[in-house]
């Protein structure tokens, strides 16, 4: 239970930065609230890559081998469509923006965990 804990704190923290950075640098991506339902949308975020995430890359795993790991870019796409959905905190206007922030998320996921 603790892992799962620590593996929570771990993403939301993570998601918050590259978000921020996100918002940052992608002139496409602008937050439409304050940065405590930011921080909210991180936090639901990092819940959807704890508990469902793995359970998706599990039933997925022969697409994700067959394209290379590039549908894993497409789950992060759709993951983040979903929590935007559950808390509307970002304004994504179109499919390339999205592609562009689930790289960023993506990387920098890779490269802190």
């Amino acid at each position: 239970m603790g892992k799962i804990i620590q593996k929570f704190v771990t993403f939301s923290i993570i998601d918050f930065i590259a978000i921020y950075f996100g918002i940052k640098y992608i002139p496409e991506v602008h937050i439409t609230s304050g940065t405590e339902k930011l921080i909210m949308f991180c936090i639901t975020l990092a819940l959807i890559n704890v508990l469902i995430k793995p359970l998706l890359d599990f039933i997925f795993k022969p697409i994700i081998w067959l394209t290379l790991g590039i549908f894993s870019l497409v789950l992060n796409m759709i993951i983040i469509k979903v929590a935007n959905n559950l808390t509307p905190v970002l304004t994504i206007p179109n499919t390339l923006a999205l592609v562009k922030l689930a790289l960023l998320i993506s990387i920098v996921n890779m490269i802190i965990t």
